[in-house]
């Protein structure tokens, strides 16, 4: 996904958190199982945030399992069922993925002809969820949505997998094919799709069932044993001991692909038939499933947070001085939806994308070395315990020669609606324009043993106001920039620090007479706020 995404969400994502390497002997039970996670984040040329992990050369299941090689894709189906069954026998969890999310190797030995050596790789769960979900509904549909059934978890859900890798193996068809999330999980909560043996013929009858009953399975309560019999399983898929395989397609026996189609659309349409007076008098309570299935992808992914649209901040109500505060405490707080929210222009652009890099750096860092990301100087001020940590943010913010504030928050939606009803929403003539001086100092730092970058920026902003908000849609800038070194700074707030008693605000009220860029008074009281509330809720 692309950094702007990638930043927006990543909030609360686990990067460690663990895969599964599987590798065993094809149709032997010498399966080993192993944790995996990835060890990083690169963004490369076209800004494309991409996680990076130890690889063995493995395709996707899908790629196996859709692709020209059907021998390749038989043993896939029968590699992954078996492994997924004695997950579930030897109780190690897997990461609910859908094919896209499980790669396959095999390598045949050659000092022992006809012996494959297999791999698995399920990938982390809500990393690859992440992912997923940034690709069209379509493409995410077949790489992880059909695969899975939202209300099921643990073993009931990797079951439902093995159902899906299996009728899919047999029919060429995927059993529930909507591309909806909320059309296909309806059709798995009525059972709405074609039983194998209808498309297979001469299945075998105990196989057919045990696919029908994994595609029908509930979340009553956990299964502790896989319902497809891996020798049943073989057989039908016509497998040698040696890997190799007589089988073909079981519904090549309709009389061709015309009229196997034309069998598809029967089937469905008489499926539709039989629920749809069903769902009429379910309507009301599918209505709370739907819900708490969203409920559960929510939970499950966090950049997948759900927001009411009322509670969004809008621009509507500012004037042009206050669309400029948006967008600065957007850059000074790294919220680049800030920033998005009130700019039109190259230059706006080129600033989002710079505060977007510097999150997702701070982001990474974080997540791998248990600290905090960049701290804005207030908030670097006011926690001594933390001047290891990096700098990044702006002080001595004005507009127009008079203070501003970078803490300024746009109000909800909802407010703006009751101000529209009540005629007291601010209006301004269409294409008008304003033009503000804008200065700040910015600085940054990268840790204890760097030098802090303090770049005097000065401005001059343009506004217009287009439709129904003020937007900046010119930005002309001149700064000059100097060094100090972290070290020499920190001496002489020790200095300061214990000769005011450990008084922070009173500690930088008089180093401000030496470092006229320090953040002023009103700033370092919003950063003794965060700072109180990050002592008392992320000790």
């Amino acid at each position: 996904m692309n950094e702007s995404n990638f930043a927006r969400s990543v909030n609360g994502l686990n990067f460690t958190e663990k895969g599964v390497h599987i590798s065993f002997t094809l149709f032997k039970n010498d399966f080993n199982f192993s944790d995996w996670s990835f060890y990083g984040t690169n963004a490369d040329d076209e800004n494309d945030v991409k996680f990076e992990g130890k690889g063995f050369g493995a395709k996707t299941g899908l790629e196996v399992l859709t692709g020209s090689d059907r021998q390749k894709a038989v043993r896939f189906t029968y590699a992954l069922i078996t492994a997924v069954a004695k997950a579930i026998e030897t109780k190690h969890v897997l990461p609910q993925v859908g094919a896209g999310g499980i790669l396959y190797k095999e390598n045949t030995s050659k000092s022992k002809p006809g012996v494959i050596k297999a791999e698995l790789l399920f990938l982390p769960e809500n990393i690859f969820e992440l992912a997923a979900s940034n690709l069209s509904e379509k493409d995410y549909s077949e790489n992880q949505g059909f695969f899975q059934n939202k209300a099921l978890t643990g073993n009931n859900s990797a079951i439902f997998l093995q159902s899906v890798a299996a009728y899919y193996t047999f029919a060429k068809i995927f059993p529930f094919m909507k591309t909806s999330v909320e059309e296909r999980q309806e059709d798995i909560i009525d059972s709405n799709f074609i039983q194998i043996e209808n498309l297979v013929e001469k299945i075998n009858p105990e196989l057919a069932l045990s696919i029908n009953m994994g595609l029908n399975i509930d979340s009553h309560y956990e299964r502790e044993k896989s319902l497809i019999n891996p020798e049943l399983l073989k057989a039908e898929l016509a497998l040698n001991d040696d890997g190799t395989s007589s089988f073909n397609d079981k519904n090549s026996s309709s009389t061709d692909e015309k009229a196997l189609k034309q069998k598809i659309i029967l089937e469905q349409k008489s499926l539709e038939q039989k629920t749809k007076a069903k769902r009429i008098f379910k309507r009301y309570s599918f209505s709370i499933l739907a819900v708490l299935i969203c409920m559960a992808i929510i939970t499950n992914v966090c950049y997948k947070t759900y927001k009411d649209s009322l509670e969004k901040p809008s621009a509507k109500n500012l004037d042009s001085k206050e669309a400029i505060e948006t967008f600065y405490t957007g850059f000074h707080q790294l919220k680049t939806d800030l920033m998005m929210l009130v700019s039109k222009c190259q230059e706006s652009k080129n600033l989002t994308s710079m505060i977007g890099n510097i999150y997702v750096t701070s982001t990474t860092r974080q997540a791998y070395e248990g600290k905090y990301s960049s701290l804005t100087p207030e908030l670097y001020l006011n926690r001594p315990e933390l001047m290891d940590y990096w700098i990044f943010g702006i002080t001595n913010f004005k507009i127009d020669g008079n203070a501003a504030s970078n803490y300024f928050y746009p109000q909800s939606k909802a407010h703006i609606i009751a101000l529209e009803k009540s005629g007291q929403l601010k209006k301004f003539d269409e294409g008008k324009e304003e033009s503000h001086e804008v200065s700040f100092t910015q600085l940054s730092s990268s840790g204890m043993n760097s030098t802090i970058t303090i770049t005097e920026v000065t401005q001059l902003i343009t506004c217009t106001y287009i439709k129904d908000q003020w937007y900046i849609t010119e930005i002309e800038s001149s700064q000059n920039e100097s060094l100090i070194e972290v070290k020499d700074f920190l001496e002489d707030y020790k200095t300061e620090f214990l000769e005011n008693e450990k008084d922070v605000l009173k500690t930088v009220s008089a180093l401000r007479e030496k470092y006229e860029w320090l953040p002023d008074e009103t700033a370092m009281i919003n950063g003794l706020a965060v700072a109180e509330y990050q002592k008392n809720y992320f000790k």
